[in-house]
């Protein structure tokens, strides 16, 4: 399979950049940052603040006459670094099915795909901040930005969801999530321990955790217990989001899972989001669900579909074009490509790949997102 010259088009990137800032704060994010009591990030450096605030006219977009739901104590948010034409879709089909605000970081470059709305709080990283050089080393930056957000965020935020940027909303699941965080501290798809599909004996014992594709948490359960008396600091949480359990009392599967377990050992209860409402694994370590054809490709379900690796995939079709050497094992590259040529006959209308392989895959993905 060869890769096309053409990569990606879309009429989003053809706006000026700053059409569509409606009635949004403006948030220039430096690394070091102290926090106001409006959630605006303001620079250390610069703490008068280099908040840009647009007051414009705006047209509310569509979202399926769902009634504007206050939760005041909620940071709901997504990162879309270097990914601003996938992201763009996820917070779109986001603002279709929710009226709630989204805190939406992303640098200058992506900022062009953001759809406007009015629910919309930008956070800007800039280029030359530590922050953004962490994103060369993918997960390095979410897990920065993540235990940023869990240490600093003002009291008044008790709960974070959060929703990865290849996500595509099918229907109104942060009200589930919401209302699972009224009696537990963890909700979100299940990462099953004991039934793993990653065939690992020594973590059986351990509970099920929950993957972060689309999840929430209480962040006072990180923050203000410790019942395992572990030294937590910033560095610390930083290893514990990006998935390395070090300081932390056994090994885990994969990312966040430490803090996870540390919600749980903290006295968290875990729900589950079902399988056909969310997609993905099941608690039996399998793929089984009613959307089961579509499902073992993509997590697919009723309210939501997650496009698990299209992001790298992206990202690996740029350095190619762009003659960058890929420090990835190249099992993982062709995958992930793989991936992203279906979401880009999806969305961008674009084959990546040479082969017809996929051709059904995105037929039936097609009639599926428009039902």
């Amino acid at each position: 399979m060869l890769l096309e010259e053409t990569i990606y088009k879309d009429e989003v990137t053809n706006r000026n950049s700053f059409n569509h800032l409606f009635d949004i704060k403006i948030c220039i994010y430096n690394c070091y940052y102290i926090m106001s009591e409006s959630s605006t990030f303001v620079p250390a450096s610069e703490s008068s603040g280099r908040n840009i605030n647009v007051q414009k006219e705006y047209e509310v977009a569509d979202t399926d006459s769902v009634a504007l739901t206050f939760i005041d104590d909620t940071y709901i948010f997504t990162e879309i670094i270097r990914c601003g034409e996938i992201g763009f879709h996820a917070i779109k089909s986001f603002h279709k099915h929710h009226n709630l605000k989204i805190h939406i970081w992303c640098s200058n470059e992506d900022i062009s795909f953001v759809p406007e709305h009015k629910n919309n709080e930008i956070h800007i990283i800039e280029k030359d901040s530590e922050l953004y050089k962490d994103f060369d080393s993918g997960h390095k930056g979410t897990s920065h930005l993540w235990a940023n957000l869990i240490l600093d965020l003002p009291e008044k935020y008790k709960k974070i969801i959060h929703f990865d940027s290849d996500v595509y909303f099918r229907g109104n699941i942060v009200d589930d999530i919401v209302d699972g965080l009224k009696t537990h501290e963890l909700v979100g798809p299940v990462r099953p321990y004991k039934n793993n599909p990653n065939n690992r004996d020594d973590i059986r014992k351990y509970p099920d955790v929950s993957q972060t594709f689309c999840f929430g948490f209480n962040r006072e359960y990180v923050t203000k217990k410790n019942v395992l008396n572990l030294l937590i600091n910033k560095e610390t949480l930083w290893n514990w989001v990006r998935g390395y359990p070090t300081q932390f009392v056994h090994d885990v599967i994969d990312y966040f899972d430490p803090v996870s377990f540390f919600i749980i050992y903290n006295g968290g209860k875990f729900k589950i989001i079902n399988e056909n409402v969310i997609g993905g694994i099941n608690g039996q370590g399998s793929r089984v669900n009613k959307y089961e054809h579509l499902n073992k490709n993509f997590d697919v379900g009723d309210k939501i579909i997650h496009f698990a690796s299209v992001g790298s995939g992206l990202n690996f079709c740029k350095m190619i074009n762009n003659k960058i050497v890929i420090n990835v094992p190249s099992s993982y590259v062709n995958y992930a490509i793989n991936k992203y040529d279906i979401y880009s006959q999806l969305f961008f209308n674009n084959k990546i790949l040479n082969t017809n392989e996929n051709d059904d895959m995105v037929n039936d993905l097609k009639q599926f997102i428009l039902e």
